[in-house]
């Protein structure tokens, strides 16, 4: 099994795609859902113990998903760095993977400016403010980025060579 994977570095761009709409996704549904919680509050068409739950639920969902992102961005991230081990590598490859890096801080930039603007609206800053760790990792997404990538390229080229014939 050992040296079957190929993309490596195509990981990272991997996570970056999924820390964004998983970071997207949440701010969007705790927007979606505290309108509806307000709707539901303010309506007398639901029975008590469901409104109860509503808000038991809306006091939950920030710190819940919040958590959920940074699960999701650590476990992609650690699995990647799994399987660059996995991956038969020469070391001079290594210097050729600066240029990935390039096209890593282009796009990393790009996902952080959409996270920006998305944010930014005025109907849903409110609702992104409420995510203290999405807010973080988005707000550094390059360097995150890089250091990702960083330590995927660490494992992958600084791994023992034994039985590898390099």
């Amino acid at each position: 099994m050992k040296g079957n994977k190929k993309a490596s570095y195509s990981d990272v761009f991997f996570m970056a795609f999924i820390a964004l709409v998983c970071a997207l996704t949440f701010i969007t549904g705790w927007f979606i859902f505290e309108q509806v919680n307000t709707q539901i509050q303010a309506g007398d068409h639901m029975a008590t113990e469901g409104k109860a739950i509503m808000t038991s639920l809306n006091n939950r969902y920030v710190s819940l998903f919040d958590g959920l992102f940074l699960t999701v961005v650590v476990v992609v991230w650690l699995t990647a760095i799994v399987l660059a081990f996995m991956i038969n590598s020469h070391p001079i490859f290594y210097f050729l993977s600066f240029f990935v890096y390039l096209v890593l801080i282009i796009i990393a930039a790009a996902f952080g400016n959409v996270f920006y603007e998305f944010t930014q609206d005025s109907t849903i800053s409110t609702a992104a403010a409420a995510f203290p760790i999405i807010n973080l990792v988005m707000g550094n997404f390059v360097i995150f980025c890089l250091v990702v990538g960083f330590s995927v390229g660490l494992v992958m080229y600084a791994k023992s060579r034994q039985g590898y014939g390099y």
